[in-house]
């Protein structure tokens, strides 16, 4: 054996006893890599899409970082609402970190996320309750049909001509008719030899009715009542003035909005 060899095998054998060995990770060295702290100050911006890309590129850097999951879990958690990422991230903060910082927090908030996530999933349409709707908006159909189709006929039957005074009543259930203009009667002074006679003036048919049907649409991940009222450019109070009850910390991806009109 070789002299270098012989020191070398010496050198590690004394760093190895004498625990001069580079240390792990620690919560600290995690904090101070520039990318989560770069994630933090975004944050503290409110700017949380730029701050999970951050905390991403810090995981890049060291996959085990304990604080980095933590970070990007109470975002998806708090902000984004999106409690299957936040379970993951939780997760791993905890078994990266069991014995210290942040476990206790994470495995507090994996229950609450598990709760949340069960909303969302029990509160799914049902095949029973879709069938109910179907039914309901087939009858309103067929009631819409049955009164245009009144109307129509109402109308058609006025543009043929009737005699002087007669009278043609409306659908029932619906608005009164407009009346016909009348022509300028031939004055009776002017002539005795000459019968009166009225003259009824073409009606025209008013234009059909359009029936406003309501705009939906369903959250997405990482979408909020923001950035939805600003995709369909409508004012943030119109769209929680249509949908009573909104919430924004309760939002969940398939929910089902209704957006009013501009």
């Amino acid at each position: 054996m070789s002299s270098s060899l012989r020191w070398t095998l010496l050198l590690i054998c004394s760093l190895g006893l004498c625990g001069c060995w580079p240390p792990a990770q620690g919560p600290l060295d995690e904090q101070k890599e520039s990318n989560f702290l770069t994630g933090k100050a975004r944050a503290q911006d409110r700017d949380f899409d730029g701050a999970i890309e951050a905390f991403d590129r810090a995981l890049e850097v060291n996959p085990h970082s304990a604080s980095a999951h933590f970070e990007l879990a109470v975002i998806y958690d708090q902000q984004k609402n999106d409690y299957a990422a936040a379970l993951y991230h939780y997760e791993k903060a905890r078994r990266l970190r069991p014995n210290a910082y942040p476990a206790d927090i994470a495995r507090d908030r994996l229950e609450v996320c598990k709760r949340e996530l069960a909303k969302t999933v029990t509160q799914t349409p049902t095949a029973e309750y879709m069938q109910k709707e179907l039914d309901r908006l087939t009858m309103e159909n067929q009631v819409l049909r049955q009164r245009l189709q009144e109307w129509q006929n109402y109308y058609g039957g006025r543009s043929s001509v009737m005699p002087s005074g007669s009278v043609t009543s409306a659908p029932s259930g619906s608005a009164p008719a407009p009346q016909p203009a009348l022509a300028a009667r031939t004055d009776a002074a002017s002539s005795s030899a000459v019968t009166p006679t009225t003259t009824r003036a073409v009606e025209p048919r008013p234009a059909p009715t359009r029936v406003a049907v309501p705009r939906t649409h369903r959250v997405g991940p990482g979408e909020n009542p923001s950035k939805i009222a600003a995709r369909y450019g409508i004012k943030l109070s119109a769209l929680r003035a249509a949908n009573p009850g909104l919430d924004d910390r309760r939002l969940r991806v398939g929910q089902t909005l209704v957006i009013p009109a501009r």
